[in-house]
């Protein structure tokens, strides 16, 4: 059986979540969120909420959002890259003995060192991933590169620059030959030996519109799998699997919108095929969608959707994690929470691969995977070797052409053939032979003769007619002379077209930045025209109708004049007064801090904005306005407490209970912010508005990180605890009208209710007041059934209170003896 759980108490402040991860122990997850810190969670809380602590600890890493947050494949380190072009490495300083709280009562007992900052990147990070020995790691960037980090010794190794967009998500080979990223247009294999791209998959994002500013890539734990997502195929959203097996690619297609994340399961299972005795190994994926879908893939031989899981979020899910041994899915997105998906073996229908096997079944993968890489890698090599032979030859420049014909000319001179001639001697002989045999031929009226060459020494001249040998070769080097002449003035020229090229170039460069230039100045001249005033108020209106068309449990209060009582420093008592007012066209709320007997008053403020509530509290005056700002003032002399705080939900009410600031929004959403306006608990009380729907909350109280107290129209209490509700009290009004017998009947079952929740909870107090008040009412209205009932639960409430039976028995002999003297046993 599947179970989908969303477990409220993991937030960041109201930030979106954008990261997600667990440890390789298994034993804490990490998020890192909008609010530029990562949280250290305890994953054992995620299936029994009573375990403490839930939270680990807290790295404040920036004041910029966390993109994305990975443990080191041994857990000891984890990298954060966020905002702020910095990839940041942190290890924990180990756990405290005994768990501590601060001051805001928020427990921690566990510190985070920064070990490391690495900076080479000049836009914000978007993505991680660990080499799998953990002494490297690969950062993608909005700078459209890839960086290598060494670990070891902090620096940077190696930069990919294939890409021309931003690049939106990066993944480390588990078996450590190549690495995937990918753009907007595209997907590229990289070799991590050799820098070079092999493989590139750009078909499928040609219609590509990518709405996210990154993409989680995932390889399979077997390294044989990659699943990339934010492709379209045949205007659909798809997901790639990519093989290891000549890149092949095949489409996945489940989500309705685009698919912004992925996530293999560290497990490889194994299954044994219909008819066969042999099991097949098998691995696990999931994908989230923009819609705040997932989608649960098994990777057999043909791949299949295990599950779609839809609204999980109402907006995009940004990243996934596996806990639990495969078990269960962690998903973030940006609505700020977390949700668990959680399944048995069951569902997947196969087994878990473990020990030994699983070690053996890796390792044989990993070994044939690294030799075919090594293959391949030699083979491009040799390509690459003849291909740069070929275009050497090709690409020869004037100077290598002069050079070659030179020494082609001497080897040519040097060459010394059977009788001692060289080939240039031996031509010369030859052409000396056709002279001389045309001469007899003439002479003897063309009659063959028998011609004589004449014995000649080594480099000794030819006489032909008065030519000698000399004078052709001299011919030859005038001749060899002007074609070095002639490819001199080719390069001459070629180096002449080069330069033209460069300048016109650098020209429309310098075109191109004198158009942005100009387009810089009029977007300036434009931005100086904007009435910005006007927009906010547009914009708030916008949302002010998308918030209306919201069906809210509760309805935000309106601007009206507003007043609360309170008392002064004395102890006299004092009325504070909102009412709004205008200045021009600008609207705020004037504050007036009056005594009630001689009307003094004692201070005056004006807030610039329109007031929906006004509360006080001992020395607190809470103010919220139609915007959702949060302000305490002090109530002695008006002056600020805090930073105002801006909420990202519409307020209903808000209320001051043991130094801590409860907010109940609309939907049913209570936040509760420490001293320092810090978030620490968030509790969804909808289901109990809904029941309640005839009654409106009145007051919030903090009792502990565990409970809360909500009122009801001033006449009924309810315990909030872990998601259960308590009627723990029904508040009576002592006023004249209660002295009728059907107000007495009202407040026997109020009372009852009281007297049934001490079987919880024991308060002597409480019990003394109830009591008297219920044996009043008894006797006021002689309701005898009544009396005889109570006494057998006064008998039970001593069997378990044993303690306080004496206390209790004095009440119950009160009952007999007035039972008794109306002759009722």
């Amino acid at each position: 059986m599947v179970r989908f759980a969303r477990p409220f108490w993991i937030e960041h402040e109201g930030c979106p979540i954008f990261s997600v991860d667990t440890s390789p122990d298994g034993k804490k997850f990490v998020t890192g969120g909008g609010d530029g810190k990562v949280r250290v969670w305890n994953i054992e809380a995620l299936s029994d909420e009573t375990i403490q602590p839930k939270l680990y600890g807290v790295i404040h890493v920036s004041t910029l959002p966390v993109n994305i947050c990975r443990f080191s494949p041994d857990g000891t380190i984890l990298a954060v890259g966020n905002d702020d072009k910095i990839v940041s490495l942190w290890k924990s300083e180990g756990m405290k003995d005994e768990f501590e709280r601060d001051k805001e009562g928020n427990v921690y007992c566990e510190e985070y060192l920064n070990i490391g900052n690495l900076r080479g990147h000049v836009q914000e990070i978007t993505d991680i991933s660990w080499s799998p020995d953990g002494k490297f790691l690969a950062s993608s960037s909005a700078d459209n590169t890839v960086t290598i980090w060494d670990i070891t010794k902090m620096e940077l190794k190696d930069v990919f620059r294939g890409h021309n967009s931003s690049v939106f998500g990066v993944a480390w080979d588990p078996i450590n030959e190549y690495i995937v990223s990918m753009d907007f247009q595209k997907v590229v294999i990289w070799d991590i030996k050799t820098l070079e791209e092999i493989a590139r998959i750009e078909d499928v994002y040609k219609t590509a519109n990518h709405g996210n500013f990154s993409s989680r890539i995932s390889w399979s734990p077997d390294g044989m799998d990659i699943v990339v997502g934010s492709a379209v195929s045949k205007k659909r959203h798809v997901a790639l699997l990519i093989k290891r097996d000549k890149w092949a690619v095949q489409l996945l297609t489940a989500h309705l919108n685009e698919v912004i994340c992925s996530r293999f399961s560290p497990e490889i299972y194994t299954y044994t095929k219909e008819g066969g005795k042999k099991k097949s190994a098998f691995c696990i994926f999931a994908t989230g969608g923009m819609g705040g879908d997932c989608c649960i893939w098994e990777n057999k031989k043909d791949i299949d959707s295990i599950c779609l899981v839809t609204d999980v979020f109402d907006n995009s899910i940004q990243d996934i994690a596996w806990a639990n041994h495969g078990k269960m899915i962690l998903l973030v997105g940006l609505e700020g929470f977390l949700a668990c998906i959680e399944y048995s073996n069951e569902e997947l229908k196969g087994e878990v691969l473990k020990g030994k096997a699983k070690s053996k079944l890796l390792s044989s993968i990993h070994q044939r995977e690294i030799e075919i890489a090594e293959l391949e890698r030699d083979k491009r090599k040799e390509m690459k070797t003849k291909l740069s032979e070929e275009e050497s030859e090709e690409l020869l420049n004037p100077e290598d052409e002069k050079q070659k014909i030179e020494e082609e000319n001497e080897e040519r001179k040097r060459k010394i053939t059977d009788d001692g001639l060289t080939e240039e001697e031996r031509k010369q002989l030859e052409v000396f032979d056709k002279m001389k045999i045309a001469k007899e031929l003439k002479k003897n009226n063309n009659k063959k003769v028998d011609i004589k060459r004449p014995e000649i020494k080594k480099n000794e001249p030819i006489k032909s007619n008065g030519i000698t040998t000399n004078s052709l070769i001299k011919k030859q080097e005038i001749k060899d002379e002007s074609r070095e002449q002639q490819l001199q003035r080719e390069r001459a020229e070629r180096l002449e077209k080069i330069d033209k090229m460069e300048f016109n170039k650098n020209i429309k460069k310098l075109e191109k930045i004198d158009q942005l230039e100009e387009k810089i100045k009029w977007l300036n001249e434009r931005i100086e025209k904007i009435d910005w005033e006007k927009i906010s108020q547009k914009v708030h209106q916008l949302e002010l109708s998308k918030n209306e068309e919201k069906q809210f449990l509760l309805q935000q209060p309106v601007v009206k004049p507003l007043s609360c009582n309170s008392r002064d420093q004395n102890g006299s008592g004092v009325i504070i007064k909102g009412i709004p007012t205008t200045y021009g066209k600008k609207m705020f709320t004037c504050l007036k801090c009056i005594k009630i007997i001689g009307d003094i008053m004692y201070w005056e403020a004006a807030l610039p904005y329109e007031l929906v509530v006004l509360n006080c509290y001992n020395n607190k005056v809470i103010t919220v306005s139609k915007e959702n700002i949060i302000i305490l003032l002090d109530s002695f002399s008006g002056s600020i407490c805090n930073v105002p705080l801006m909420n990202n939900g519409i307020i209903y009410n808000a209320f001051y209970s043991e130094g801590y600031l409860i907010v109940l929004e609309c939907n049913g959403i209570i936040k509760i912010y420490n001293n320092q306006f810090e978030l620490t608990k968030v509790v969804n009380i909808e289901m109990l508005l809904t029941q309640l729907s005839n009654k409106k909350p009145t007051n919030i109280q903090f009792i502990n990180h565990k409970n809360i107290i909500v009122s009801f129209d001033n006449e009924m209490d309810i315990l909030v605890h872990q998601g259960s509700y308590k009627i723990i009290r029904c508040l009576i009004q002592e006023d004249e009208k209660r002295r009728n017998i059907s107000i007495y009947e009202k407040r026997k079952v109020e009372l009852e209710i009281i007297v049934m929740q001490l079987f919880n909870e024991w308060d002597e107090k409480v019990f003394k007041q109830t009591i008297n008040k219920y044996i009043d009412a008894l006797k006021q209205t002689k309701d005898f059934g009544r009396a005889k009932v109570i006494i057998k639960t006064l008998n039970q409430l001593k069997i378990k209170w044993p303690s306080n039976e004496s206390c209790i028995n004095l009440n119950q002999q009160e009952l007999i003896e007035w039972l008794t003297i109306n002759g009722i046993k």
